[in-house]
């Protein structure tokens, strides 16, 4: 190893011709999570700095932190990394293949995080992946490195861009959709650091105005940009991706119905909801119309209840407000129950982006005319 280890038990590896430094903790956790770290453009190394990597130690999470030299973590050829291939298909081709080979883990036992370039990246690489990289962490992220090119001729993203304008196009930010995104994202950037603090808010803008889901530390000072920021991040991050891959392992379960009365489908969901295991599911109850009796009872088992508030039996506000509330908590599996919560919840939930939709049909419906057959075949489909 070129450089000795400051703190922690690291050793390099070379993983299809690239070389990958290595941390490994005194005792793995148990569930078999990972991380992988980006490096800054300056290529800091995570061995010093002892405040990361305690916090690898207490939890017992391996890193593998890939080297890609300037390459600023794009889909573009970088010749100081490699001729044929970019660092984003190095990581997804070959890093990823070594982690599920070397440690037995994938999505979504993977965190990924990074720091400045790399804190850009680990935030790009989870806009454009986000089903591959629901965990993410980016760190004084330098989101808009389009600038470097306006203010140094001879910056090496000259030989990856035409010119500053693609390089913008090409950005963290531009990479966000709407209504597909990592489902545990977290930046931070100090209110000091001149160069980058600015497009982490507008990042924060965006993501609130589009009403995704994000948590964010742009207030913490810590001198700037550099390790002694990042050092004193590491905690709050190294917890937030601890907590993240915590959320991932339990699947998310969204169960919907007209309302929670005193009846034999309300009972069923009542006890379906108190009786998973709960280190495996993350349940939470929709009520289309209104909650009842059985509301109380699940919320004293911490199980969320949240009412929609339809009104009529045509209420597009509703069917907006479930959509909505459903992007918001990202399910993993929706469970509909009842015509109406079945027809407002299937629908929404497709719409929504959720792959995984039950639908729960408790009796024989005598009542149902020609259009709601036709409904339900619809849906069904």
């Amino acid at each position: 190893m070129p450089d000795q280890a400051t703190y922690g038990n690291w050793k390099e590896v070379v993983v299809d011709g690239h070389t990958c430094e290595l941390f490994e903790p005194s005792q793995r956790n148990e569930h078999g999570y990972v991380a992988i770290y980006l490096h800054g453009v300056h290529l800091g190394k995570l061995w010093n700095s002892s405040a990361f990597v305690e916090q690898f130690e207490r939890l017992g999470l391996p890193v593998i932190a890939p080297v890609t030299e300037r390459s600023w973590w794009t889909d573009r050829i970088c010749p100081e990394f490699d001729r044929e291939r970019s660092a984003q298909t190095y990581l997804l081709e070959s890093v990823l293949p070594f982690v599920e080979a070397e440690y037995d883990a994938k999505t979504p036992k993977i965190a990924l995080f990074g720091t400045s370039m790399g804190g850009q990246g680990s935030l790009r690489f989870a806009y454009k992946f986000p089903d591959v990289f629901p965990v993410v962490a980016g760190v004084s992220p330098a989101i808009d490195y389009q600038n470097r090119m306006r203010e140094d001729d001879e910056d090496n993203l000259w030989q990856m861009y035409d010119n500053a304008e693609q390089a913008r196009q090409d950005t963290t930010t531009l990479h966000i959709h709407p209504l597909n995104w990592p489902r545990n994202q977290f930046f931070c950037c100090c209110p000091e650091d001149t160069s980058w603090w600015e497009s982490s808010d507008r990042l924060r803008m965006k993501l609130e105005s589009l009403g995704v889901p994000h948590s964010c530390d742009l207030e913490t000072k810590g001198g700037g940009h550099g390790f002694n920021y990042y050092s004193l991040m590491a905690p709050k991050v190294v917890q937030f991706l601890w907590d993240s891959l915590e959320k991932e392992r339990r699947r998310k379960l969204m169960l919907i119905i007209p309302t929670l009365d005193r009846s034999g489908a309300e009972k069923q969901l009542t006890l379906l909801a108190k009786g998973l295991p709960r280190d495996q599911f993350d349940v939470s109850v929709c009520c289309l119309t209104r909650g009842g009796p059985y509301s109380e009872e699940l919320t004293s088992s911490g199980i969320p209840v949240t009412v929609i508030g339809k009104k009529l039996k045509i209420d597009p506000a509703a069917y907006w407000r479930l959509k909505k509330h459903i992007q918001e908590v990202r399910p993993d599996i929706v469970h509909t129950w009842i015509f109406a919560a079945n027809s407002y919840g299937r629908k929404a939930a497709h719409a929504a982006g959720v792959k995984h939709i039950l639908c729960g049909e408790r009796c024989v419906d005598p009542w149902k005319i020609t259009h709601e057959h036709l409904i339900d075949r619809y849906l069904d489909r």
